[in-house]
């Protein structure tokens, strides 16, 4: 894994927003080696560094340690695979070598680190096949397919929806089928059709409409798919005709009902493995489980007599384990005071008997589990370890301890890999043994006294391994030399960074008689540019706040507006942290009066919170009398409820609803010290599909509204956000593509910061 230091550059330019890179560990060889270590702050895993050398004398770079932000077991190759925004990385399980996966750009061969969240790869089953996103625009990507044992690769469909939440796609359990979204509709791809060269035009492969959450995959092979209240079963060998003859012919067989309307921007819902059963989210928080009745569809029965869990508020499930013995165990988290909560519950199925409720277990701190591949045993990882567990009696078994555990992947039943915050190893429970597969991050390190090898600690153990290889092994003494940063050759030192993208730079010096300079290691290239700045600045209003300046950053402000809905708030404040962005709240009167607890989860996490009025009307509404006072007495109202609800005062920025204003809306902002915030971008998140809406032909989705937003967007904008639903129908909402909009903001140079921040940029 090697590449000339002149061919990186590119990656450093694309750092400007986030993270913010920082150098640091430098320690330079008698041999001219240099060490040096890379850090930034990535949503979901917070900071972390990279530990890279480079020969000074031929400019070569090497990674040594990999970071696993997301893993993967190639089955049927002995390769564990990492991703991470440096690239994708294959390790292998007996020898412990490294591997890059040239399909995919990395930070040694191609230049690049990726920004914010990173789109997942998905596997098939037999290992044999890779689905996943190339050449992001925005909220779309290209769907590409690779055959593995070939390393082919075939576009499966241009400009689809982009999601991090969700896979790219979902396998069938042969391997033989996968099925997408797009667009509002469900696709299949036959990898039979592909190997026959007669795959269908994507128009011919449509099962129905919706998204990913609206099908899944059962263990008998079957895809089952909700539409409205009706669960249908289609086997993959009618989708051919399925799709074909969709205008004419109903091609599978319901399999019974639910009792309301799917919704999948917020519902979701598990097959049981014998296909018999269903379990039903309902937004989120309320559990139902429901036998499917083929042969009375047109009822759903009494829902009461059939098992089901109501979560605590602010909940949502993150994980569902369904084993083949018809044991459910319920994964959970919710938001308490800024802070994440985990439940576990579980529930035995047992038909034509008297069910029993789910039952919360005492477990605390789990972060996921992942059940064993005979389904005798699962494993919970938590803070600091994993523990085994017996299935079905729930009987700890085993505990392994571990530091910072983050995924784990069953290798057999035998065999697991865990990958943490500080190493990736495989555990065999069985011989009770140990392997290290990878170092994850930087810890403390140095070279040894002889300058022979490269000595780690990290979590009270000490790693070893030759200088110019990636393989660590364990040791126990910890004795390195002091840093250097001069050899007979080169001197190496820090620098600040001339265009602020980067907090420092490792500047190199040659220092032989006939060799003198002094060079940046990492040069910037001029090859990637963000848009430019505008020629002028706009006048920017103190008394209407619409936009900060044009020209003094590259930022923006998005701001949420929540009116009398909270729908989507756990997630929103979720991303926010993930990415550490401290954003502004406008309050309404209405959310304060409904939902206090969730106002206070806003104040709670650190947001900036001004005032959306006591009521929600239009203000300027001449069929409305309203004197100077009444404005007064609303904003005041606020001020106090938003109080008595969180023990916090709202700041004093606000606007009215539907940010309608007049002079004497403005007038009495004064007379407050309120600073009215407007808006430069309109999102258009509030339209609708009602008929008015589509006769104005300015309803779009959620990726059209982003793609809207990242064109009209300026340095300075302001930029709305709705929280909850509005009074008309939508297909998708904006705040549930939080993450994808943030991503693309990031990737063209924006920051993300408070109204107040933009107000003192301005100044």
């Amino acid at each position: 894994m090697k590449r000339t230091i002149s061919a990186i550059v590119l990656l450093f330019f694309l750092l400007k927003a986030y993270p913010e890179v920082t150098f640091s560990g430098m320690d330079i060889s008698r041999s001219n080696i240099l060490f040096f270590k890379l850090s930034a702050d990535f949503p979901g895993y917070g900071e972390y560094e990279t530990l890279f050398f480079t020969h000074l004398d031929t400019g070569e770079l090497h990674q040594l340690t990999y970071f696993p932000e997301q893993i993967m077991l190639l089955k049927d190759s002995d390769e564990v695979q990492i991703q991470n925004r440096y690239g994708v990385f294959r390790i292998h399980t007996k020898n412990g070598s490294v591997a890059t996966f040239e399909l995919f750009s990395s930070f040694i061969q191609d230049n690049i680190l990726k920004q914010g969240k990173l789109t997942r790869l998905q596997s098939s089953p037999d290992g044999r096949y890779l689905v996943y996103f190339s050449n992001p625009r925005n909220a779309y990507g290209d769907l590409m397919l690779c055959n593995l044992d070939k390393m082919e690769e075939h576009l499966i469909s241009t400009d689809v929806e982009i999601s991090f939440e969700d896979p790219p796609a979902l396998w069938s359990s042969d391997s033989r089928y996968f099925v997408y979204s797009k667009k509002g509709n469900i696709h299949y791809f036959s990898m039979d059709h592909l190997e026959e060269n007669r795959v269908l035009t994507e128009s011919m492969r449509i099962i129905g409409k919706g998204i990913l959450r609206n099908a899944r995959w059962s263990g008998t092979g079957s895809l089952y798919y909700i539409a409205g209240t009706f669960v249908q079963k289609i086997s993959s060998k009618e989708f051919f005709t399925r799709s074909f003859y969709k205008d004419i012919l109903r091609i599978g067989t319901i399999s019974g009902k639910i009792p309301f309307e799917f919704d999948p921007n917020f519902d979701n819902f598990w097959i049981a493995p014998d296909g018999e059963k269903i379990l039903l989210s309902k937004e989120g928080r309320n559990l139902f489980l429901y036998f499917l009745r083929s042969d009375d569809y047109t009822s759903v029965g009494d829902v009461q007599s059939l098992p089901y869990l109501y979560l605590p508020k602010n909940s949502e499930i993150t994980r569902i384990v369904w084993s083949k013995g018809d044991q459910i165990t319920v994964l959970a988290r919710k938001i308490v005071s800024g802070q994440m909560k985990i439940n576990l519950f579980r529930i035995a199925v047992k038909e034509n008997t008297a069910f029993s409720a789910f039952i919360k277990t005492d477990d605390e701190d789990v972060k996921d589990m992942v059940l064993s591949p005979d389904e005798r045993s699962v494993i919970l990882i938590k803070k600091d370890r994993v523990e085994l567990r017996n299935y079905m009696s729930w009987e700890r078994l085993e505990t392994v301890l571990h530091a910072q555990p983050l995924q784990a992947i069953w290798k057999n039943n035998q065999e697991l890999i865990i990958a943490g915050g500080h190493s990736t190893i495989i555990y065999n429970f069985t011989l009770k043994k140990t392997t290290l597969l990878a170092l994850s991050k930087a810890g403390e390190w140095g070279f040894s006294q002889d300058e022979q090898s490269i000595l780690m600690k990290m979590a009270n153990k000490v790693y070893t391994t030759n200088a110019g290889e990636s393989t660590w092994n364990s040791t126990s003494l910890f004795q390195i030399r002091e840093p250097s940063n001069e050899s007979q050759s080169y001197r190496v030192y820090f620098a600040e960074s001339a265009d602020g993208i980067f907090k420092n730079m490792i500047m190199v010096r040659k220092i032989e008689a006939e060799t003198y300079g002094t060079f940046p290691l990492f040069e910037e290239n001029k090859t990637i540019q963000y848009e430019p700045f505008p020629e002028k600045d706009d006048p920017v209003s103190f008394d209407v706040f619409n936009h900060g300046s044009r020209l003094r950053r590259r930022e923006v402000a998005i701001v949420f507006n929540v009116i009398n809905s909270i729908q989507g708030l756990p997630a929103i404040l979720n991303i926010l942290s993930e990415y550490h962005i401290k954003a502004t709240f406008f309050i309404n009167g209405e959310a304060i009066a409904r939902y206090p607890g969730g106002i206070k989860e806003i104040a709670n996490s650190g947001h900036e919170t001004g005032s959306l009025f006591y009521a929600y009307f239009n203000m300027t509404d001449s069929k409305y009398s309203l004197d100077r006072e009444f404005i007064k007495k609303g904003l005041g109202i606020n001020e106090d409820e938003y109080f008595a609800a969180t023990g916090y005062d709202l700041s004093l920025y606000w606007h009215a609803p539907y940010y309608f204003v007049n002079s004497q809306i403005i007038e009495v902002s004064r007379e407050m010290n309120y600073t009215y915030i407007g808006k430069d971008v309109d999102t258009m998140d509030w339209v609708t599909e009602n008929e008015i809406d589509i006769t104005r032909g300015i309803y779009l989705s959620s990726a059209e509204l982003i793609n809207r937003i990242m064109t009209e967007k300026k340095p300075g904008s302001i930029i709305p956000v709705n929280v909850g639903l509005p009074g008309g129908r939508r297909e998708d909402y904006l705040f549930k593509k939080l993450d994808i909009l943030i991503n693309a903001l990031l990737n063209g140079g924006y920051s993300i910061v408070p109204v107040s921040t933009l107000i003192k940029h301005a100044k």
